[in-house]
């Protein structure tokens, strides 16, 4: 079957990285295909930073309303029927359509890109088939993201455990959640589950936020321990208990086996990239699944770059979106390269 279009570059994947990369490479003058099964945009509109921002300012609303109920000229305020399901519905009927419409109009209408709709198939590095149809590119530019890291331990499976994707997709409040982690997914889950009445416990087997300043761990931790956050360090989970569904996880620490109640689960221990496509080509890949790339987000087989979550950290939107743009300039005939010598970062407290 003959190729429909011949492009600069197609885009395998049409997240943060793909999407941004595909219209600089637009810009550049450059011919580009996203290939995108879902919508463009990645996990931000999704169950990522653009719904973190808002659940984040609804459980800080809460938290704020709980603060100073009945303080100066305040009034009593009743928060005991607050839900955060409630929260995440909202986001979900109108947040999550509404990014969606927004990024599809912006880069097909306004930047003119070119998107294949549906699931892709590399046939090599210059073809990719969609739904039937052939496309040929000089370059490849794999950008398919990351995954939630999944602990091996029992109960892992067990209704109720969930992980930053599922949060969305809330249907019910649990009274008391669990969460596996304690990095800034892990923390900044907790922030906002804890003002909707809900009782969390986090479990970090190593250190919480151990690249953040002492100063800022410290504040973090004191108003967790105000608010009624608990937090546990050095601790090792065993297992997750229930039958039919969670009900308890199991954990060690000092030698001591504690057993936590609760009905829900987050596992929050870090991502796993998406690297599975690159590797049929003959990529390198590295000992966290992530594609090895070189400063111009190029991979060892020439022709075939890498962006995005899929070259592995830092996992940040921000460097998603360079390491798109670092790719277009090189397909362009430049020679660019990524500078990670001051990469901001955040949280949700």
């Amino acid at each position: 079957m003959a190729p429909e279009k011949e492009y600069d570059a197609i885009w395998f994947g049409g997240g943060a990285a793909g999407r941004f990369g595909a219209a600089f490479h637009k810009a550049l003058g450059g011919k580009p295909l996203i290939v995108e099964e879902h919508h463009l945009g990645g996990e931000c509109h999704v169950c990522r930073c653009a719904f973190e921002n808002f659940f984040s300012d609804q459980a800080s609303m809460a938290e704020l309303m709980r603060l100073y109920s009945g303080k100066s000229w305040y009034p009593k305020i009743d928060l005991s029927n607050i839900s955060a399901a409630k929260a995440a519905e909202l986001y979900r009927e109108v947040g999550q359509r509404a990014f969606a419409d927004t990024m599809k109009h912006q880069t097909e209408k306004q930047l003119g890109v070119e998107v294949a709709w549906g699931k892709g198939n590399i046939i090599d590095k210059n073809i990719v088939e969609v739904n039937g149809k052939i496309y040929k590119g000089k370059n490849l530019v794999i950008g398919t993201g990351s995954r939630p890291t999944m602990p091996n331990i029992l109960g892992i499976n067990l209704p109720g455990v969930m992980t930053y994707i599922d949060h969305p997709e809330m249907r019910k409040d649990p009274k008391k959640m669990v969460i596996i982690g304690g990095g800034k997914i892990g923390i900044g889950k907790a922030a906002m589950f804890a003002p909707f009445n809900i009782e969390v416990t986090v479990l970090e087997k190593y250190t919480c936020l151990p690249k953040w300043d002492r100063d800022i761990r410290n504040f973090i931790f004191r108003d967790f321990k105000r608010r009624g956050i608990k937090i546990y360090e050095g601790i090792d989970v065993k297992e997750i208990k229930g039958k039919g569904k969670v009900e308890s996880v199991v954990a060690e620490l000092d030698g001591e086996i504690m057993e936590f109640p609760c009905d829900a689960v987050m596992v929050a221990i870090g991502l796993t990239p998406n690297s599975e496509p690159a590797i049929p080509l003959g990529a390198k890949i590295g000992k966290g699944n992530e594609s090895i790339i070189d400063e111009g987000c190029r991979t060892n087989v020439p022709g075939v770059y890498a962006i995005g979550d899929a070259a592995g950290p830092p996992y940040f939107m921000a460097i998603a979106r360079k390491r798109g743009m670092i790719a277009a300039k090189n397909i362009a005939g430049e020679d660019a390269k990524m500078d990670y010598s001051f990469v901001p970062d955040h949280i949700y407290i």
